[in-house]
């Protein structure tokens, strides 16, 4: 089984955590948007398991998720916030849910070209 390792990254009082993922040797990328922390936990040990390589990065809803993908406020470090080769995007998010944030990112001309994976889930 591959060895991770997970490491968090505290960026103004918010943490901005990571883990290190395989993919058939290939570095990739994932951007989790959930408002539900354990979804990425659960994420974290899939992935752990699976033996990908890359990050699994995690934004809590799709205001934070555009703000990463666009390098604004706390995501404008390019280094600490690479872009994803994968959205995995929850439909039910407060503030801005996965239906305005999927309209955001297809309508937008610098956006519409990542990849979306819509999750749903129920506790």
């Amino acid at each position: 089984m591959h060895s991770s390792q997970g490491r968090i990254i505290q960026k103004n009082n918010k943490a901005d955590e990571s883990i290190a993922l395989t993919m058939k040797n290939k570095p990739y990328n994932i951007l989790l948007a959930d408002d539900n922390r354990n979804m990425f936990n659960l994420m974290k040990s899939a992935f752990e398991l699976g033996e990908f390589h890359g990050e699994l990065r995690w934004v809590q809803d799709g205001q934070e998720l555009i703000d990463y993908l666009l390098r604004q406020g706390n995501y404008s470090n390019a280094h600490s916030a690479p872009l994803p080769d994968l959205i995995l995007l929850d439909w039910n998010m407060p503030y801005k849910d996965g239906r305005e944030t999927l309209q955001a990112l297809k309508t937008d001309p610098l956006l519409r070209n990542f990849p979306v994976i819509i999750l749903s889930h129920s506790e």
